[in-house]
This record gives structure tokens, sequence and C-alpha cells, in this order.
């Protein structure tokens, strides 16, 4: 049997502006890509 993960989930807010959103959509591109996953509310966040 192989034990398999959960990635850490984090939890993001956007401030909304143009440039914010723009930022956002980057670091969060680069979190996934290091094996985190997102939540839709904090409560369901690790970090």
């Amino acid at each position: 049997m192989t034990d398999i993960a959960t990635p850490p989930k984090i939890g993001f807010v956007s401030l909304g502006c143009p440039k914010a959103l723009t930022d956002s959509e980057l670091i969060l591109t680069q979190l996934r890509a290091e094996g985190y996953d997102t939540s839709k509310t904090f409560a369901g966040a690790d970090r």
C-alpha cells in the first residue's frame, strides 16, 4: 500500500486591483507548481 501525501493547502486573498490580480495569479501558479493546493476558505487552509 502506498501512502499518498496530501498537498498542503493555502488560503490566498487578492485585493482586486488589476496589478494585484496579475501578481496573485503568478504566485498561485508557482505555488501549484511546487505542490501546494488552494483552499476556498481560510478555515480549510493549512498555511
